[in-house]
């Protein structure tokens, strides 16, 4: 963890090292490189990239087959320690391949214009878990959704949502759907219209990776936010913006924006965010 290696990565080296230690003989210690691991992660990543550009119906089959999987992390109140609300994360267990990761197979779904269907598919599956939820009185637990930026743009989103929530009954309090900083810089106007109209209609709205680099582009003050994440790495590791940091979060905690840090791995960043109350 120390030398940022993703999780998924470290199992697979750690799944690795013990075949390699049982073929050896066992009683013994095999490991994994950061440079070993980066490299095998680096070459699967390309080799599953080329066959699913080259075969891209294979994601209309695995839509079919019930290959795409829903999880959900949990969203914690620092003030509290409760479970605030749930993030959802949507995976691929493929049968031959195994789990691909997100990362490699988001690009390639976005290039055929899948993403669309992928995106209404993982917002009616989250529908269906909180309809399910209700159903046994576990009420009052709102879901985050990560759409793509080729969703959020598309002009019939908001009817498309809005006929989901319809169907299934389900009050749009009840999603939050995040929006990543980034997005911003590339189709601002578009973006911004999009979320006012997901806003009229009752959703909540979160922005993904603030800085205060974005603050010229995102006035917090014009738009209808209710959350914000931000990485630790932001708020506790530049002591030269120290002043514009602790403004910023009184700015929005005045707001009563909630503020969800992402990165809290250590007892000293989870005093510091159960100081301001942030989630995480």
């Amino acid at each position: 963890p120390q030398q940022d290696i993703p999780a998924a990565h470290l199992l697979e080296a750690a799944d690795e090292a013990l075949y390699k230690a049982k073929e050896q003989g066992r009683n013994r210690v095999v490991s994994n490189t950061k440079s070993e691991i980066e490299t095998d992660a680096s070459s699967e990543t390309i080799k599953l990239y080329g066959i699913l550009t080259n075969y891209p119906e294979q994601f209309e089959l695995a839509l079919t087959h019930e290959e795409y999987k829903v999880y959900f992390q949990p969203v914690i109140n620092t003030k509290t320690q409760q479970t605030a609300s749930l993030e959802a994360y949507v995976r691929w267990d493929h049968p031959k391949y195994g789990a691909i990761p997100p990362r490699t197979f988001i690009p390639v779904a976005e290039q055929f214009q899948f993403i669309h269907k992928l995106d209404q598919w993982v917002f009616d599956m989250v529908l269906m878990s909180i309809k399910q939820w209700h159903k046994h009185n576990l009420k009052g637990c709102s879901v985050t959704l990560n759409p793509s930026l080729k969703t959020l743009t598309i002009p019939e989103l908001a009817n498309n949502l809005s006929n989901s929530l319809d169907l299934w009954k389900i009050n749009p309090e009840n999603i939050e759907i995040d929006i990543k900083a980034e997005f911003f810089d590339q189709t601002n106007k578009t973006l911004i219209h999009q979320i006012q109209q997901l806003k009229d209609i009752g959703f909540r709205i979160a922005i993904d990776g603030f800085t205060l680099s974005h603050s010229p582009i995102l006035s917090i003050d014009k738009l209808p936010i209710d959350s914000i994440k931000l990485h630790h790495q932001f708020l506790f590791n530049h002591p030269e913006a120290e002043p514009q940091i602790i403004d910023f979060i009184s700015e929005i905690l005045d707001r009563r924006i909630r503020v969800v840090t992402e990165g809290i791995e250590t007892k000293d960043l989870l005093d510091i965010a159960e100081y301001y109350h942030f989630y995480f």
